[in-house]
C-alpha cells in the first residue's frame, strides 16, 4: 500500500510512478494524480483508491455492475460564496476565500471549493476511474453536506452515501477497506437536527471552472492534466495575492486555449504536459504582475 501524502503533481513523479511500477494500491490524498489518467497505461492508476469517500463508495457500492449504473451524482457544499453575486467576486479577499462554510481542508483545496474546481476534479476523476462518459456524472449543489455522494441505477432506484462533513471518515474508510475502524471521537449524524436537505443546479456562469472540467473531458487528451496544473498555479498565485479571485479561472482558460493537444501514451507525456502548462501559467501570471506595477 502507497499513501501519497505530498503535493498532487509531485505524486507523478515519486509515488505515483512506483505505485504503478511495483503494482501497489496507491491511495492519493488528492484528485490530481488521477486527472490525466486517460489512457490504457494509465489502467495501474485507475486501481488508486483516491481520499474523497463518495468516489471510494461509488466504486465499491455492494457489487452492483457498472452497466446498472444509470448516473453518479456528485455534491458539492457551494463553498464560502454561493450566495455570493458573480459582480462582487472581484472584491473576494483570501481570507473570504479560506472560510469554508462545511469542511475543513488546506487551502488550495478550499479555494477550489470555492470556485467550484474541486468539483470539476472530481468529475474527471470519476470519469476516468469508473471508466462512465462525462453525460453520466452530475453535480448538485447541497450546502448542507450531508449527502456526499448519490448512484442512480437503470431501474430507477437510487442510493445515496450520507455522513457528517469530517475528513477523517473517507481517509479511514480508504485505509481500512474493507473493514472499518470505530472512529468514536465523532458524533454522530443527526438528521433530526439538520432538519432540512436542499439540492439544487450548479451555476456554470458563476462558476466558471466547473465548466472548464466538462469542456476539457470532452477535448481530451493532455487538456485535463493541463487545466489541473494551471489551477495549481492560478490559485497559489491568488493566495499570494497576485491575482484576483475572479482571475483564476481566466487564466485556466488563457492556458487552454494556448496549449495544442498531445495524446497521453505514458506518464512522462503526462508530465511534460503539467510542466508545459506550469510554465506557461507562471509566464502569463508575470505578464500581468509586470503590467500592474507599469500601471501603478
Amino acid at each position: 500500500m502507497t499513501v501519497a501524502g505530498v503535493e498532487s503533481h509531485a505524486a507523478f513523479r515519486i509515488p505515483g510512478q512506483r505505485a504503478c511500477t511495483c503494482g501497489s494500491r496507491e491511495h492519493p490524498a488528492h484528485v490530481s494524480s488521477d486527472v490525466g489518467a486517460d489512457s490504457g497505461c494509465f489502467d495501474p492508476l485507475r486501481r488508486h483508491v483516491p481520499k474523497r469517500g463518495r468516489v471510494v463508495w461509488i466504486r465499491f457500492l455492494h457489487g452492483h455492475r457498472r452497466d446498472q449504473v444509470k448516473r453518479i451524482i456528485l455534491t458539492a457544499s457551494g463553498g464560502p460564496f454561493l450566495h455570493r453575486p458573480a459582480e462582487d467576486f472581484a472584491t473576494v479577499r483570501i481570507e473570504e476565500a479560506l472560510k469554508h462554510p462545511t469542511w475543513k481542508m488546506g487551502n488550495k483545496i478550499t479555494i477550489d471549493s470555492a470556485t467550484l474546481m474541486n468539483k470539476g476534479l472530481e468529475v474527471i476523476e470519476a470519469r476516468w476511474l469508473f471508466d462512465l462518459s462525462p453525460e453520466r456524472i452530475s453535480v448538485i449543489i447541497h450546502p448542507q453536506s450531508i449527502v456526499h455522494s448519490m448512484v442512480e441505477y437503470v431501474d430507477g432506484s437510487v442510493l445515496a452515501q450520507l455522513g457528517i462533513p469530517d475528513m477523517a471518515i473517507p481517509i479511514s474508510y480508504i485505509l481500512a477497506y474493507p473493514e472499518r475502524l470505530p472512529l468514536t471521537h465523532l458524533p454522530s449524524l443527526d438528521l433530526v437536527a439538520a432538519q432540512q436537505l436542499t439540492f439544487f443546479p450548479p451555476d456554470f456562469g458563476k462558476f466558471p471552472c466547473l465548466r472548464l472540467a466538462y469542456e476539457v473531458l470532452s477535448r481530451g487528451d493532455t487538456y485535463p492534466a493541463v487545466l489541473n496544473a494551471t489551477n495549481e498555479v492560478a490559485v497559489e498565485g491568488f493566495l499570494t495575492g497576485q491575482v484576483q479571485f475572479t482571475e483564476i479561472p481566466d487564466l485556466n482558460n488563457r492556458v487552454l486555449d494556448a496549449h495544442s493537444a498531445r495524446p497521453v501514451r505514458n506518464l512522462n507525456e503526462l508530465i511534460a504536459a503539467d510542466e508545459w502548462a506550469r510554465a506557461q501559467a507562471r509566464t502569463f501570471l508575470s505578464r500581468r504582475v509586470t503590467r500592474t506595477a507599469v500601471s501603478a
